[in-house]
């Protein structure tokens, strides 16, 4: 689809969606790191989505909670840098 397409950012949104609701099915299912991974992926896949933002907070909320400090400290860092015009929601 070319990237002029009046229908892609729609695709996009969607496609990020999708993925992210995944990782919301593998989070609330206890799989961490499938969820992590999942949250990660929209940023990967749809880095122009609206829920970008979201799914890297909740990539390092996951790995917060599972005390995954090393994975977590890179997500953490590149919040600000991605997202400079935006809060951190408490």
């Amino acid at each position: 689809m070319p990237p002029d397409d009046k229908d892609r950012q729609a695709i996009v949104e969607r496609l990020a969606s999708s993925i992210y609701k995944q990782g919301e099915i593998k989070n609330k299912g206890g799989d961490t790191d499938g969820a992590v991974n999942d949250f990660l992926r929209v940023g990967q896949l749809a880095p122009g989505s609206t829920i970008r933002s979201t799914a890297d907070f909740d990539a390092a909320t996951a790995l917060i909670n599972a005390k995954q400090w090393e994975r977590a400290i890179p997500v953490l860092e590149g919040l600000p840098a991605q997202f400079p015009n935006q809060q951190v929601r408490p």
